[in-house]
């Protein structure tokens, strides 16, 4: 487990890092909502069924392939087929979906906070995002997320 005070240095730096992405548009989700699951992850981690899994699949080109298929088909239409947050549903959100992209860029956005994320969905964070443990099974999500970790390949 992380020292308090380096979660706390962390934290400020990803907060810093995200005003200046929402500062130039880069980052989709930087509402005070949509920063919520971020905050709550940097002081706290994630909730105890998620914290510190690490994807168990191996980014396989057929992992990779099948999380492709499983986000085209369950997340695309809000995070777009690039995951940049610009999805066709867009404009029927009350909030825009995450850029993905950005967010796996951001530092530290393990496995287990992507995990969270896609399981739990954003309801509790003031997202209209679905959670998705009860439609997807688990290595499905882990799919997904090696999907997303390989790039977004098309």
């Amino acid at each position: 487990m992380m020292p308090t005070a380096m979660k706390r240095t962390i934290f400020h730096i990803v907060v810093a890092l995200a005003a200046a992405a929402v500062a130039t548009g880069a980052l989709a989700h930087g509402t005070p909502e949509g920063m919520l699951r971020i905050k709550q992850y940097m002081q706290t981690g994630v909730p105890a069924p998620y914290g510190e899994l690490k994807n168990p699949l191996q980014a396989s080109a057929a992992t990779i392939a099948r999380g492709r298929a499983l986000y085209d088909e369950h997340c695309a239409r809000c995070h777009g087929a690039r995951g940049l947050g610009d999805g066709p549903d867009l404009k029927e959100l009350k909030l825009p979906p995450a850029d993905l992209v950005h967010m796996l860029d951001m530092l530290p956005m393990n496995d287990d906070f992507f995990l969270w994320a896609v399981s739990e969905g954003g309801v509790p964070f003031g997202s209209q995002m679905p959670a998705f443990k009860d439609v997807l099974a688990r290595d499905d999500i882990w799919r997904v997320i090696a999907f997303m970790r390989a790039g977004f390949p098309r």
